[in-house]
């Protein structure tokens, strides 16, 4: 999967895209679109610790003015707060970093959850019996609400494992589609042998595993969106109603970065 480039692998799901139109089914699912930027595009990563985020390199940072998360005003400052929650990720192109500024800025920025970055940074380790580790220097530690953390743990790196494998062969299908077409219409291929390609790529257990993404993305927002609603209304001193979550549900698994003091670099 890392053999090509994140930029080549993005053309290709573009073309693939363009060429068979039933692929955009899940187009307008914003969380799904954010997350496969992430695993395609860019991996690099800040991390929100109580107030500000920082990257394994440098203790704060700051998402650039030209970015929609950047707040500027004292509000918008709060509000931007109450909409994050420790552990969650800030996906950014490259850090600017100029004389007269004290602190980084992040540009081409990109909000995501914990468990979005847990499924679809660069690299997802366990270096202990329940903390996972993005991309060699994020550190969380799996806390379900029910069940037992180490198999929790080993639950959702088996579950990376087989997404990659995934995303890997779903890759390379996209990467055969030109050179199959063309040995059709050169006559080294027989249309039936391409329909037998063709069915090979639609099988069900695709949609299976696909829709099981969506749907743990899904539940992943709506329960950071109630989580956030819940410290807005605390902030402002209005009783807070009861979390919806359905219990048993991957979304109720919350990783949380390991408090060692900061996150390790």
């Amino acid at each position: 999967m890392r053999r090509i480039g994140r930029w080549q692998r993005y053309c290709l799901l573009w073309w693939k895209e363009s060429q068979f139109p039933s692929l955009n089914v899940n187009s307008a699912n914003h969380d799904l679109v954010k997350a496969l930027a992430l695993s395609t595009v860019g991996s690099r990563l800040a991390l929100w610790q109580r107030r500000d985020w920082s990257t394994s390199s440098h203790p704060r940072v700051l998402p650039s003015p030209r970015s929609v998360n950047h707040a500027s005003a004292r509000k918008g400052v709060r509000d931007q707060r109450l909409k994050r929650a420790a552990g969650d990720l800030l996906a950014y192109g490259v850090l600017r970093i100029l004389p007269k500024d004290k602190y980084p800025w992040a540009c081409e920025t990109s909000c995501v959850s914990a468990l979005t970055g847990i499924l679809f940074a660069e690299s997802l380790r366990l270096v202990d019996d329940d903390i996972l580790l993005i991309n060699d220097w994020a550190r969380y530690r799996i806390n379900p609400t029910t069940g037992d953390s180490k198999r929790a743990a080993k639950i959702i790196l088996e579950y990376r494992k087989a997404l990659d494998r995934f995303l890997a062969m779903a890759l390379q299908m996209i990467s055969l589609h030109p050179i199959v077409l063309a040995k059709v219409r050169s006559g080294e291929m027989q249309s039936s042998d391409f329909n037998v390609f063709l069915r090979e790529e639609d099988h069900p257990f695709r949609k299976i595993f696909v829709d099981s993404v969506v749907r743990i993305l899904e539940l992943d927002s709506k329960a950071r969106a109630e989580a956030a609603e819940i410290r807005r209304l605390d902030a402002e001193g209005i009783e807070t109603p009861a979390a919806t979550a359905e219990e048993g549900d991957v979304a109720t698994l919350s990783a949380v970065p390991e408090e060692l003091g900061g996150v390790s670099t």
